[in-house]
């Protein structure tokens, strides 16, 4: 997701290769967490906070042998 641009349902679910509706319920699940905001029909956003705890994240290098060094990380995994 971009943080200058709402992400769209319908393009998240043709990059990743997935139908709309698991992206809309995905998503309907992280906005229920208040991890995402929907914003106007048919797009959400990160709000803030979570925004600057992800560069937080981002900006410090995994450790040598986590799981995750490495990896790619299927979101829509479930």
């Amino acid at each position: 997701m971009s943080p200058d641009a709402p992400a769209r349902v319908d393009r998240a679910a043709a990059q990743l290769g997935v139908s709309a509706h698991r992206v809309r319920r995905a998503l309907e699940d992280l906005a229920d967490a208040h991890l995402v905001q929907w914003e106007g029909p048919g797009g959400c956003r990160l709000p803030a906070l979570v925004r600057e705890y992800a560069a937080e994240l981002a900006a410090v290098p995994a450790a040598p042998g986590h799981p995750l060094t490495g990896s790619r990380v299927d979101p829509m995994a479930a």
